[in-house]
Order: structure tokens, then C-alpha cells, then sequence
């Protein structure tokens, strides 16, 4: 009979009868079962281990996780709301939606549970806790006999305000409330501008004001002169860019800002224009007219500059005074036709009738009556008091 042989890469098969000893007691037999023996111990053990190695990192993993998990959803919890239940013998305060505030006191409002209800006897006594670790009592009330409760005038410092609501029975005190937190800040916001720069003469019939407050707030730009206003907000890092209409001539800008406690900041610029239509600058002299005194007369003068820049020369200038409380059919005073001079410049002198006695304010308009198109025009104020 013919052999037949396997490749040199195949191993012989091993029959299960070729691994037991012969019964004769064949000692290589026995070796071999002693070794079958110590790979099959060595391979439980292998797996053992690797099942406790694997028990062990998912011990560890959890032992950081569930921290983690723990502070997160904590962190994420949203505070009591007024729909919240509040636990036996605890009151429950709901933390207000207005959380940093400017005033120096606030009122908080909170929920019983139907056991504290019942204590007649027992008070309620709010305690504040302030950002230098001191504290007070910020106020005290009978135990309200309704579930729902408020306390007003509770005084605040400036910075972090914890608060938390205690149980007081025979002025001794007992269990308390959860703890909220009210930030009181009664700081301005500060407003720098980086351009334009106050008296600044533009050329145009826009300006944009950049600057810096305090970050993510609101700002508005008004124009004080038109009535124009403009809003926007901070960036994260403070800056604002806001862009309004200027009309010719002078421009009051305010700009302002106020932060999420309510607390505003402001600021003031003169912008002066030069659009196509040329430019026209006013002074009164005085500004301000005392009515105790007995001189009540004022001079303005006004200058023009065309779209060039040149003066506007040997043209008819007419000033107008409208100020209320002037005599009976005359709400406004105008003056004849004052030619202007070679350096584009009128004057007009004025006094306020000796009957006039109406503290308050006027406008002072001013207008050039061009040879050809719309006058040069340009208004300012005219203030009146009793006392200087």
C-alpha cells in the first residue's frame, strides 16, 4: 500500500488516544498529560486576570465618571422654580429670573410645605450671607399661614449675596431653606471712545463712533441735534462700532450704555459737519440769560464755509430767536438781513423784553440765503434762568 505525504507546512494530526500514556505506564505519556494539565491552569488563570484587569478599569472609569456626571448634572439643575415642591419642614425659595441687580435691597419669594404651615409659633428668618464671608439677618416674618410667601427690603452689598430662608422656633434656629444667590452691582459701565474725537469736523452726512464699555451690553448712539438714534451691543472683549446721520454744521452725540443690572453709563461729543451744502458754526454770547439781571441782551455771531471750504461772502444772513413766553404775537424775534463779510461771518444782537419772565430754553436759528440753491442753515440753544 502506498503512503501518501503531507506538505512540510501541515502538521500531523494527533489523535486523541496519542496523548495518553500506553497502559504499560509510559513516563513520556505522563509528562505530557502533566503538561496539558499546567496549560489548561496557566490559561484559567490568564483569564482570570484578564477579567479582573477588566473589572478594575471599569471600576476606575466609574470612580471619575460619575463625579463628573454627578457635577454636571448638578451644574445643568435649573433652580427652584415657583411650580416647585418644597421638602417637609423646609421652606423653598425661588431663585429670582433678575439675578444681578443694582439696588441696595431686593424681595425674595418662596413656598412652604403644609408642616410649617401649621407652626403658628415658629418665624421665618432670612439670612444673608455677603461676599466677605459676614452676615446678617436680612429680615423676619411670622410663619405665613398661606404656602406661598414674600419678603421684601432685604439690604444687599455690592458683590455675591447668598441668602437662604431658617426656620426659628423659641429664637432658636432650626432647619433651612435652599440657598439662592443675588448679585448686586451698582457699578456704571465706563464708556472710551476711540474715535472720532470731540470737535471733530467731519466731511459727509454719517459718523461712526468705536469705542469700549464693559462686555456683551447694550450701547446706543443718539444724535441730540436730529433726534437719530442708533442701538447695538458690545462685543465680548468691550468694542462697539455704531454708524448714524449727522446733518450740516454741529452735531451733539450721546452715547450710553447700560448693563444687564440696569445700571447706565454716558458720554458726550460735538461733531461737526461739512457736507456738499457747505458748513455753518454759531456762538452765542452769553448762552445763558439770568432774568434777575438786568442786562438781558446776547450777540450772535455765525461764520459759513462753502463745499470747498472757502467763505461765504456778501450774502443776506437772517438770525431768528424762538423762544416761549415771549409778549403776546410774538413767539419769535428776526433779524433784518445782515450782509456777511469777507471772512463769511454775521453778527445780530438781541434783548429779551423786560415782561419776559419764562425759564426754560429757545433756539437760535441762523441762515444763509445762497445765490443760487437751498440757504446754509444751522440752529443752537438759547438757555434762560431765574438764578445764575
Amino acid at each position: 500500500m502506498k503512503l501518501l505525504r503531507r506538505s512540510g507546512s501541515e502538521a500531523p494530526r494527533r489523535s486523541v488516544a496519542s496523548t495518553r500514556a500506553p497502559q504499560g505506564g509510559d513516563p513520556n505519556g505522563q509528562n505530557n498529560e502533566r503538561l496539558d494539565g499546567c496549560a489548561v491552569l496557566i490559561g484559567r488563570a490568564l483569564a482570570v486576570g484578564l477579567v479582573a484587569l477588566f473589572v478594575a478599569a471599569a471600576i476606575g472609569v466609574a470612580v471619575i465618571a460619575i463625579p463628573w456626571i454627578t457635577s454636571m448634572q448638578a451644574e445643568a439643575s435649573p433652580a427652584p422654580s415657583a411650580s416647585a415642591t418644597p421638602m417637609a419642614g423646609h421652606p423653598l425659595l425661588i431663585q429670582p429670573q433678575q439675578s444681578v441687580i443694582a439696588a441696595e435691597s431686593t424681595s425674595i419669594a418662596g413656598t412652604l410645605p403644609a408642616d410649617l404651615i401649621e407652626r403658628t409659633s415658629a418665624r421665618l428668618r432670612i439670612r444673608v450671607t455677603y461676599g466677605d464671608g459676614s452676615n446678617a439677618i436680612g429680615g423676619e416674618i411670622a410663619m405665613p399661614t398661606t404656602p406661598n410667601f414674600e419678603v421684601t427690603g432685604i439690604p444687599l452689598l455690592p458683590g455675591e449675596n447668598k441668602i437662604v430662608a431658617i426656620v426659628l422656633e423659641n429664637d432658636v434656629e432650626g432647619a433651612s431653606s435652599n440657598q439662592i444667590v443675588i448679585e448686586r452691582d451698582n457699578v456704571a459701565p465706563k464708556i472710551s471712545l476711540s474715535s472720532p474725537d470731540d470737535n471733530a469736523m467731519i466731511s459727509g452726512s454719517e459718523v461712526t463712533v468705536s469705542g469700549k464699555t464693559d462686555p456683551d451690553i447694550d450701547v446706543q448712539l443718539r444724535n441730540d441735534t436730529t433726534g437719530t438714534i442708533e442701538s447695538g451691543r458690545s462685543s465680548k472683549n468691550g468694542t462697539f462700532d455704531l454708524t448714524i446721520s449727522v446733518r450740516n454744521g454741529s452735531n451733539i452725540l450721546v452715547i450710553s450704555a447700560s448693563d444687564v443690572a440696569g445700571n447706565g453709563g454716558e458720554k458726550r461729543i460735538t461733531i461737526i459737519s461739512s457736507s456738499d451744502t457747505g458748513l455753518v458754526t454759531i456762538d452765542v454770547n452769553p448762552g445763558t440769560i439770568i432774568l434777575s439781571k438786568p442786562n438781558r441782551s446776547f450777540r450772535v455771531t455765525a461764520r459759513a464755509t462753502g463745499p470747498d471750504g472757502s467763505p461765504v461772502v456778501s450774502v443776506c444772513v437772517q438770525f431768528t430767536l424762538q423762544l416761549t413766553g415771549l409778549p403776546i404775537q410774538q413767539t419769535s424775534a428776526t433779524s433784518p438781513c445782515i450782509v456777511s463779510d469777507t471772512n463769511g461771518r454775521a453778527s445780530w444782537e438781541y434783548t429779551i423784553p423786560d415782561t419776559f419772565d419764562t425759564v426754560g430754553q429757545g433756539l437760535v436759528m441762523v441762515s444763509y440765503v445762497m445765490p443760487a440753491g437751498d440757504p446754509l442753515e444751522e440752529t443752537t440753544r438759547l438757555y434762560v434762568k431765574e438764578q445764575p
